[in-house]
């Protein structure tokens, strides 16, 4: 078993989505250790996103994360890994490929 850790962001939660992605994460077989739904402070933003620091949208990137809230989350499942460069927006065009960093191991 390994953990991951993923952010709802907050688009996706000012545009209720949050319990669509939620479903289809636990419908991969994701098991949910923690769930939080939290407001970041911008500071808090700048220090997460910090490798992104000298990129042209890091000040955007740190406004929008901290402008309304956000769910976090700690799951696990074997595999976990090849959750994290998945976007579960556009997942099932994706999800037909091989290499897909959304397929399950």
């Amino acid at each position: 078993m390994s953990r991951t850790f993923i952010m709802i962001k907050p688009d996706a939660v000012r545009n209720r989505h949050a319990g669509e992605i939620i479903a289809r994460i636990e419908k991969e077989g994701f098991k949910i250790l923690g769930l939080k739904y939290v407001k970041l402070a911008e500071n808090d933003a700048k220090e997460f996103y910090k490798v992104h620091a000298a990129r042209p949208f890091y000040a955007e990137l740190c406004k929008d994360m901290s402008a309304s809230p956000i769910i976090v989350a700690a799951l696990e499942r074997k595999c976990s890994f090849t959750l994290e460069r998945c976007n579960w927006s556009n997942r099932s065009e994706r999800s037909k490929t091989r290499n897909n960093p959304c397929n399950v191991c």
